[in-house]
């Protein structure tokens, strides 16, 4: 019989206290920091990109590409396979511009194990999964964390485990929460078709991409299962983090190490393209659809050319997209969108994007695929070139497209001046009838030309609606402010008095590019009310209409945001109504103006 002595019970309190510490202590060995090393070439190339870009003073993108140079990391965690092989199961976005992967583990006393030059094995583009494979012949554990049998279940009790950041340090985290939704279908993140995700409470902060959800389970040696893999974190809600189920991380597993057939090359880069095409036929599509074709080597070698066309010619809508990805995701990534858009671009209009097809593959080398792109609107197909790239076969090279139309212009021209028609690429000047910039803040100062008006302020704030989505903005609407001092009497000596009109208006321009350069004559009407005449009754309270006519233009300097000149004729008209003379008291003035245009 077992007496509970005092020293025993002493005992068995440590004990308890130690066994969370101990079975904390096992997930951890299991749970490592991954960390991307980037292309040599695509390092290079950033370093020199950021330097000019600093140098030009786009402050901005140079810091953007300082910051991603510097590195980031995710979590993973190991998986055996039955072989014995070993592998870390991690996000796809975690390791998405790697060249290779290192990997690192904490032990209890904070001593670091690292693992340098794992390649990404596979990184799927469809939900979030990446392989990581140790060198060959390099397998450090005999056992890693096992799967869970069970789905998730509402309410149910689950762990997250991995490295968040902590001034800018990866520090270890077990968080735990409840499931909240155990199938929640959200198109945005992943296809319903392809699995429902897990939605819980457990802590997830940056960092703790590609780490797993965990159950207990006393019957795994450490103490837990992987109930799935922690994605995402919804930051419009308190606690809604998301996680790929346990059973599709299987399924990706088993797809990617243990596949029915692997076709040969020709037959992977067919099936490739097929979807691409595929892909870009869609009408209810855009380019963010095929950034997944576009390969990290196309970055390294067009990528900085590309970004800044998009920054001085793509529509606003795209514009915004490129930039965001550039500066809250990575420069490489953002540069990788701007590629996608110049591809897209280059395939033609909605409707005509659906008579793209593919000529046959030629199969190159083993890691080469060229293949032609063929459409009715291409007077040649376009030669596009194709390599794998963690795991998939991506796009390296997309060549020009001429189109039949523009031969023909082309021909016509020749005909009629006697002399070659110039290459599109060559440097004359490029002239066309867009305008990127959806919106403009306005300043400027009024000289009156008129002896019963000083001189003033005008201030406006007009949005131009892109109707075709085209760029062509020619119509805006927007809200005018209009301060001076004027003098309302008629035969007779008055004090000036202050004036001060507020109202609605509507401005029509005509944009003109040549290469950056932008020039855009405009006219604008407002009517307003003249809202001093609250302050004092000597102010004339009528109406007031606004006319302008001139012309604003710049440079774009490929920024968020550019400032533009203008010089334009104003003429104001208001009712000298508070004397009941029927008079208007008019104005005619030259207004010079400082321009902000976004």
């Amino acid at each position: 019989m077992f007496i509970h002595t005092a020293k025993t019970k002493r005992f068995l309190f440590i004990l308890i206290c130690l066994l969370p510490i101990t079975v904390f202590a096992q997930v951890k060995s299991y749970v490592g920091i991954v960390r991307e090393k980037y292309h040599a070439s695509s390092v290079s190339m950033l370093e020199e990109y950021r330097d000019a870009l600093q140098s030009k003073g786009y402050t901005s993108y140079a810091k953007a590409i300082d910051s991603y140079l510097k590195g980031g990391f995710g979590s993973g965690f190991v998986y055996v396979a039955a072989d014995g092989t070993n592998y870390i199961i991690t996000n796809r976005h975690v390791v998405s511009q790697a060249e290779t992967v290192s990997v690192e583990f904490e032990g209890d006393t904070g001593g670091i194990t690292k693992y340098d030059n794992l390649k990404v094995l596979n990184a799927d583009e469809e939900i979030d999964l990446a392989i990581l494979s140790f060198p060959k012949g390099i397998n450090p554990f005999k056992t890693g964390l096992t799967f869970s049998t069970k789905p998730a279940a509402d309410g149910q009790d689950v762990w997250t485990a991995g490295f968040p950041g902590l001034a800018g340090e990866p520090l270890w985290q077990l968080g735990k929460g409840s499931v909240t939704n155990a199938a929640a279908r959200i198109k945005d993140l992943v296809d319903p078709d392809i699995t429902a995700l897990i939605q819980h409470s457990a802590q997830i902060d940056g960092g703790n991409s590609g780490g797993p959800l965990l159950v207990t389970d006393k019957s795994a040696e450490a103490g837990y299962t992987v109930l799935g893999v922690n994605t995402w974190k919804y930051r419009g809600r308190q606690d809604t983090n998301y996680s790929i189920p346990a059973a599709a991380v299987q399924a990706y597993i088993k797809k990617v190490l243990y596949p029915d057939a692997l076709p040969a090359v020709k037959e992977q880069t067919e099936m490739r393209v097929r979807n691409f095409i595929a892909d870009i036929a869609k009408q209810d599509n855009d380019f963010t659809d095929i950034v997944k074709y576009i390969s990290y080597s196309y970055v390294a070698a067009e990528g900085k050319d590309v970004f800044m066309k998009a920054l001085s010619s793509a529509p606003s809508a795209v514009r915004s997209v490129v930039i965001a990805v550039f500066n809250n995701y990575s420069p490489i990534e953002g540069m990788r969108y701007a590629l996608a858009w110049d591809v897209w671009k280059r395939l033609g209009k909605d409707d005509e994007r659906s008579l793209i097809s593919a000529g046959e593959v030629t199969e190159v080398s083993s890691v080469v695929c060229t293949v032609p792109i063929k459409s009715e609107k291409f007077e040649n197909p376009v030669e596009t070139r194709w390599i794998p790239e963690h795991g998939l076969w991506r796009l390296e090279l997309f060549g020009e497209a001429q189109e039949k139309d523009a031969g023909n212009k082309k021909d016509k021209k020749t005909k009629k001046t006697g002399r070659k028609a110039k290459d599109k690429n060559a440097d004359a000047p490029f002239f066309g009838l867009e305008n990127p910039y959806g919106s403009a803040v306005q300043a400027g100062f009024d000289a009156s030309l008129s002896k019963d008006a000083k001189h003033g302020f005008c201030a406006s704030y007009t949005y131009f609606w892109d109707f075709n989505g085209s760029d062509a903005r020619w119509v805006g609407f927007g809200l005018g402010l209009y301060a001076d001092k004027v003098n309302y009497a008629t035969g007779r000596k008055a004090p000036d008095t202050n004036r001060f009109i507020v109202g609605p208006l509507v401005s029509v321009q005509v944009p003109l590019s040549i290469g950056k350069v932008y020039v855009l004559p405009y006219a604008s009407g407002s009517v307003g009310f003249n809202w001093a005449s609250f302050a004092s009754f000597d102010k004339a309270d009528g109406l007031a209409g606004i006319f302008e006519a001139g012309v604003k233009g710049g440079y774009d300097f490929g920024t968020d945001v550019n400032a533009f000149l203008g010089l334009s004729y104003k003429y104001v008209v208001q009712d000298r109504s508070i004397f009941r003379t029927g008079n208007l008291l008019k104005k005619n003035s030259i207004v010079i103006s400082a321009i902000l245009v976004f």
